[in-house]
Order: C-alpha cells, then sequence, then structure tokens
C-alpha cells in the first residue's frame, strides 16, 4: 500500500498511513523500508534518513534492506559522506552488505565525482 501511495502526486497518504501504522505500533521493518525507499524515490532524502533513526526509537531492528534503501536515498541528496558512514554503522551493527548495498554505495559516490572513492569499494567487493 506504501509503494501505491508513494507513487501518487503527493505523498499525504503515504505519510499519513505510515504515521498510522507507526502511532499504532504495528510498523515493522518491511514498512519502514518501504516508506524509506518512497521518500528516497522521490527525492526527499533528509526525511528518509530521519524515518531511518527514528526506526530503532519505534522498536524496529534496521536490516540489510534498511540501510541499502537508506544509501539509495542518499543518493538523490549527494550525500555521499553520509552513505559511507550509513555503511560503517551497517557493518557495525554486525550486518553484511550485499550486492545492492555496494551497488547503491558506488552509484552514490559516482553521482558525487568520488570514482576513486567508488574504485575502492569495487576492489573491496572482487
Amino acid at each position: 500500500v506504501l509503494g501505491l501511495l508513494g507513487r501518487q502526486r503527493t505523498l499525504v497518504n503515504a505519510e499519513r498511513v505510515f504515521e498510522w501504522l507507526r502511532q499504532r505500533q504495528r510498523a515493522n521493518v518491511f514498512h519502514f523500508n518501504r516508506y524509506i525507499d518512497v521518500l528516497g524515490k522521490r527525492g526527499r532524502w533528509e526525511q528518509a534518513r530521519a524515518t531511518f533513526q527514528s526506526m530503532h526509537a519505534s522498536g524496529v531492528q534496521a536490516d540489510v534492506v534498511s540501510y541499502s534503501t537508506l544509501i539509495a536515498a542518499l543518493e538523490k541528496g549527494r550525500q555521499w559522506k553520509a552513505a559511507v558512514q550509513a555503511l560503517e554503522e551497517m557493518r557495525a551493527a554486525g550486518l553484511s552488505p550485499n550486492l545492492i548495498t555496494y551497488n547503491s554505495l558506488m552509484s552514490t559516490l559516482g553521482r558525487c565525482g568520488k570514482w576513486h572513492k567508488a574504485l575502492e569499494v569495487f576492489e573491496e567487493i572482487k
């Protein structure tokens, strides 16, 4: 439902549904991930980051998809340092990045002109 609502002209309905779920403590990791994805695709990387950061306070544990989706959202805002930091936080949480995570990070770095850093990430996954 969140994905469908996120494709509408405005995000008002998606925001309402997500807040309804969160207020009733029914939002799970899938809901958070989907909402972060919707925000990221709409260029609202700051709101996506804030939503990600609110997961723990809501009693929801971020997973690999959560971090990968956040990194993809940060690309829209050209926030390469925050994307690298998200990868470091992911590892510190004991999660292993997957190819989607690395691809999102390399895309963010490339978009920001940080080709040498993108190549370092590529070398890491070879």
